[in-house]
């Protein structure tokens, strides 16, 4: 029987590698085909390899709201908390080390952190905060350093760094200047001036979603997902190439939905929960896997590509079922880092198959974390 599952979660996504890059013509690239009404309701816990757990300090004044984003260098861990706009600089046990709370208009000071990465070069910190429309460099020790301001309509809403001088930023459909109707500015801070503009669109957005993670490094590649898109990039110094792409067929968004101009989110989500289509794609990845989340009608569908193994799944809890999923926002080496908070903790190592994983003594520990705790990390292999 269980041969006869997993046969039919790969005919869920097939792999078809040598369609070529429209934007490189001589590269070939792989499409994902994910057929999604044949996910599997098979819970994904099942599907993790390794874990291991990281309980972050927690204090009267060390209290972290939702987390939002994790960078790591080193022996550090920077994490960006969402509710209170502070950075936390900790060591790799959980310890805090430094705290950047420069909430303000002057130099310096940022009014609301919208990303962050570390300088590849100088091991800085950068904050951008799209409100001010500008860039803020800080030493790991939290001190301020310099600030850099967007001479454009619109900032910015993500950013990532391709070498020394070249950022790449996302623009996310804000722009209706003609000049700027571009997903991806590629600029060098040097200068000041973009070097290349790429991805044009026609209409700009107004109330949108995007993935959780739309730049993000995988060794010393710069990887992009833009916003509406099933395509995934790889930055380079002078061209951006397909990296792979996604074909779900006619579960993707179409041109005629993403034009409509919505008068609210409320009505913007409740079209896209009734819709026919596959709605709040995130996806991450590390050496060995891919690893995407998304929603369709009342399902949280779960997509695991083994890169080495060529092995694909797909399958799904229903939204009424869940208080635990797996959400990751960062990786770490080859380990995906999954935020947790108390309650989840406790429901995770109250499963059957992590509990044969887990020592008495840690069930024990895990099981008495407090309602008050910093969220907890979890740092997943997958099979």
């Amino acid at each position: 029987m269980k041969n006869i599952v997993g046969i039919l979660i790969l005919i869920a996504v097939l792999i078809s590698c040598g369609s070529r890059s429209k934007l490189n013509e001589d590269k070939k690239t792989c499409v994902f085909k994910v057929e999604v009404e044949k996910a599997l309701p098979i819970d994904v816990k099942s599907e993790i390899d390794s874990f291991r757990f990281l309980i972050l300090e927690t204090s009267d004044s060390l209290q972290i709201g939702r987390i939002s984003k994790i960078l790591f260098h080193d022996d550090k861990m920077i994490i960006t908390d969402a509710i209170t706009n502070n950075l936390y600089i900790f060591n790799r046990n959980g310890k805090l080390l430094n705290k950047i709370s420069n909430i303000g208009n002057g130099p310096g000071e940022y009014v609301r952190i919208d990303d962050v990465l570390i300088d590849n070069v100088l091991k800085y910190i950068v904050v951008l905060d799209g409100i001010q429309k500008k860039m803020i460099t800080y030493s790991m020790a939290g001190k301020y350093i310099n600030e850099f301001t967007f001479q454009t309509e619109h900032a910015p809403m993500h950013f990532g760094q391709i070498n020394e001088n070249l950022y790449a930023f996302d623009y996310q459909r804000h722009s209706n200047d003609s000049l700027w109707k571009y997903n991806l500015v590629v600029s060098s801070l040097e200068t000041g001036s973009e070097k290349q503009k790429y991805l044009p669109y026609e209409v700009s957005l107004g109330v949108s979603f995007s993935p959780q993670t739309t730049l993000f490094k995988l060794e010393d590649t710069l990887v992009y997902i833009p916003q509406y898109s099933s395509i995934v990039y790889n930055i380079l110094n002078d061209r951006i190439d397909v990296r792979y792409s996604f074909d779900f067929e006619d579960k993707w968004i179409t041109d005629d939905f993403e034009k409509i101009k919505w008068n609210n989110a409320v009505d913007f989500m409740n079209a896209l929960e009734s819709s026919n289509f596959v709605y709040y794609f995130n996806l991450l990845e590390t050496k060995s896997h891919i690893y995407g989340r998304f929603n369709y009608k009342d399902k949280l569908c779960y997509l695991i590509i083994n890169k080495q193994a060529q092995i694909s799944k797909l399958f799904y809890d229903k939204k009424s079922d869940y208080r635990f999923s797996i959400s990751p926002i960062a990786v770490d080496g080859n380990e995906f880092v999954v935020p947790l908070e108390a309650y989840q903790i406790r429901d995770f190592v109250e499963e059957e198959t992590v509990k044969n994983k887990l020592k008495n003594n840690e069930i024990s520990d895990y099981l008495q974390v407090s309602e008050d705790s910093n969220p907890i990390l979890m740092f997943i292999t997958f099979k």
